[in-house]
């Protein structure tokens, strides 16, 4: 928690590794996090390319949809205590 770097990392490897021997919800919610990542970050235009990714699966899970919609909607931040 908090090392957005590793998290980053991690989860782009973790989409560029996906296959069809996966569940097919995979990819979305791992698309999903990894805009919000990306938006904690401050890197806005990949973050949206990410979120409009999710939402061009017909098969990501509806929590996956709604954080990318609300990620489109307002830039993902992170508030570690």
């Amino acid at each position: 928690m908090g090392d957005l770097g590793t998290a980053r990392t991690l989860l782009e490897r973790a989409a560029h590794g996906l296959t069809d021997d996966q569940p097919r919800s995979l990819a979305g919610l791992t698309l999903a996090r990894l805009g919000q990542v990306r938006d904690a970050q401050g890197d806005r235009e990949l973050a949206q390319r990410t979120y409009r990714a999710v939402l061009a699966l017909r098969y990501a899970p509806q929590v996956a949809r709604e954080a990318a919609q609300a990620g489109l909607d307002t830039p993902f931040a992170l508030t570690l205590s």
